[in-house]
């Protein structure tokens, strides 16, 4: 386990860690997935979602992965992504 995910997990509850467990698949964790993943748990998904994707540090698939673990609307979640990528021919 990474020093940041350590270091993390011994500040966050229990709960937290299904999503720990997915963090820890991608290749490269850091402190700025640790802090997108927090994030999204407090269902602040918009900043979440700006953060881990203008690091380019995870794809969309796994984004949602987190989100769906954490049993957030993915509906409005996807509506929302949707208006921001309005013109863009990559599928999410």
């Amino acid at each position: 386990m990474s020093k940041h995910l350590k270091d993390a997990e011994d500040f966050a509850p229990k709960w937290y860690q299904e999503t720990f467990d997915i963090v820890q698949k991608n290749p490269r964790p850091s402190s700025l997935i640790i802090m997108g993943v927090l994030l999204v748990a407090k269902k602040h998904t918009l900043a979440a979602l700006t953060l881990i994707k203008e690091k380019h540090l995870l794809s969309a698939q796994v984004i949602l992965r987190v989100l769906f673990e954490l049993h957030i609307n993915l509906h409005w979640v996807m509506c929302d992504i949707k208006s921001k990528t309005k013109g863009n021919d990559k599928k999410i």
